[in-house]
């Protein structure tokens, strides 16, 4: 993404009404995830209906400064 972008808006959605969902250690439905210039790195954690085990997800954000282009 452009160098000039601050915020991705992430909206995560449960397939159980029930569920609870925590990105970056809030629970939440949905929200903004401020991104630094080079790479902003977001985990998604979901609990399984036996309540005990977890699923995450890993979300990476790459700005352009995060690549640099060598010299032909």
């Amino acid at each position: 993404m452009r160098d000039d972008v601050t915020h991705v808006q992430v909206t995560p959605t449960a397939s159980d009404a029930r569920a609870t969902i925590t990105v970056d250690g809030q629970t939440t439905a949905s929200g903004a995830i401020a991104v630094t210039p080079g790479t902003t790195t977001v985990s998604v954690v979901v609990p399984a209906e036996d309540g005990a085990s977890t699923e995450t997800h890993t979300l990476s954000f790459a700005t352009l400064s995060a690549f640099s282009v060598g010299a032909p």
